[in-house]
């Protein structure tokens, strides 16, 4: 088991499910230029920046960076779309003029959900598997309220890593402002030259030494851990989509997916139940939602599902899993959260506006992945809840579905929170 390391974190550094340092995220930087950092000190935030920014690797097809400097206002540096490679981007960082005036973070975190993550400024859309991920430096407690708006950019899929430097923060706004679990998204440290340590941690893809501490810790660089989430009550079910135009090696592909997907959570009556339709022509019921009360033997049942081959049928699917599965449950009429991710690779043969639109009506949050050039989009949003920037995927082909697990991940752990969900500006298709 990993050890924790022994600094001012708030928690324990546990197990993580690594994201890869090469694959593509959009970062942007949110840093304090309040009077109370010191232009000394903000030099030290600058070098920071960059010493990230060494660790990944940018451009077109992989990861971009912005920076946004707040004190009583807010204040594009540059967006994420602006520069294009490491040189420019660690000048642009260097040329970064210090602010000095007081704290306004829940502003600048509104700013991040409304400004630096549209598409206006370069941001790319969730459904394409690209992270977005934002690193907060502040060194001082806010003037405005930091939950709200930090619950809202939660919600639309924005990963928030807090850093929290000197005894001026507090504790309790940080922990509303960091992802979850607390202890790999919440950071704190006495002071600015302590943020080369966790700088080591956070690029742990690239460092052996990434503890504070002699300890041994297993962490990489963003790494999504579930551990907070795993326990949470919920009734969740995969609808596959087993048509001819799969075909058998695509959908092995797809059962490793769910396998990965699955295994985030504990199994069991108490905690999340898991059932697996397949459809063609029509739909068959692979797992019963919560016929397995272990991970181990959930995982055995996915792995001997047989490919069926046939037709397209969406739609019957679909509301063969709102009639017959979730209905089934024990749970049903208790406050679980009830969750359907569709998967398919092409377009439908009966209608799925109204069988979606009626699953929702039974509060089924549903996510739709579509695969490859013969999907439709407008069918995957009908499928999909709303906003289809935070429900709707798309990868090109079977191998990239593997880029959107970690995403799913992050929002099966919200889970709770689905039916809440509302984007601060959020028009259709912004984000």
């Amino acid at each position: 088991n990993a050890l924790a390391c022994q600094t001012k974190s708030f928690g324990t550094l546990g197990e993580s499910a690594a994201i890869e340092l090469d694959s593509a995220m959009d970062l942007v930087f949110l840093l304090d230029g309040s009077k109370s950092v010191l232009p000394q000190n903000f030099e030290k935030v600058k070098d920071f920046v960059n010493g990230i920014v060494d660790s990944i690797s940018i451009g077109r097809q992989g990861s971009r960076v912005g920076v946004v400097q707040y004190s009583s206002n807010v204040r594009t540096e540059f967006t994420l779309d602006q520069h294009r490679t490491k040189e420019e981007i660690k000048e642009a960082v260097k040329r970064i003029s210090y602010m000095q005036e007081g704290t306004a973070t829940g502003r600048a975190i509104r700013h991040l959900i409304e400004k630096s993550f549209s598409g206006e400024e370069g941001a790319r859309c969730l459904s394409l598997g690209v992270r977005r991920v934002a690193i907060v430096v502040t060194d001082g407690r806010s003037a405005d309220d930091v939950t709200v708006p930090a619950r809202a950019a939660h919600h639309a899929g924005i990963v928030l890593f807090t850093i929290g430097v000197t005894g001026s923060t507090d504790e309790t706004e940080l922990r509303a402002m960091a992802s979850q679990p607390h202890s790999q998204y919440l950071h704190h440290v006495d002071d600015f030259n302590l943020l080369e340590k966790v700088k080591l941690q956070l690029a742990g893809g690239h460092a052996k030494s990434s503890c504070y501490s002699k300890c041994q810790c297993r962490l990489s660089f963003f790494s999504l851990s579930l551990s907070g989430c795993r326990t949470a009550p919920n009734d969740l079910v995969f609808i596959l989509d087993g048509s001819f135009s799969v075909g058998p090696e695509n959908f092995e592909i797809v059962k490793s997916w769910i396998v990965n997907i699955s295994s985030s959570f504990e199994i069991g009556n108490k905690f999340t139940q898991v059932g697996v339709i397949q459809y063609s022509d029509d739909p068959l019921l692979e797992i019963p939602l919560g016929k397995y009360s272990s991970n181990e033997d959930l995982m055995k049942a996915m792995e001997a599902i047989e490919y069926m081959g046939g037709n397209t049928r969406t739609g019957k699917a679909i509301t063969f899993g709102v009639k017959d599965v979730f209905s089934s449950s024990y749970r049903a009429a208790n406050a679980v959260t009830k969750v359907a991710i569709v998967l398919t690779d092409g377009k439908s043969q009966d209608d799925v506006k109204d069988y979606a639109e009626e699953a929702r009506k039974k509060k089924i949050t549903l996510f739709a992945i579509g695969v490859g050039d013969e999907t439709e989009e407008f069918e995957l949003q009908a499928i999909a809840n709303k906003p289809s920037s935070t429900y709707v995927f798309y990868v090109e082909d079977y191998t990239g579905i593997s880029r959107i697990r970690e995403v799913m991940k992050q929002k099966l752990c919200e889970g709770k929170n689905f039916l809440a969900i509302t984007e601060l500006g959020g028009k259709e298709g912004e984000i």
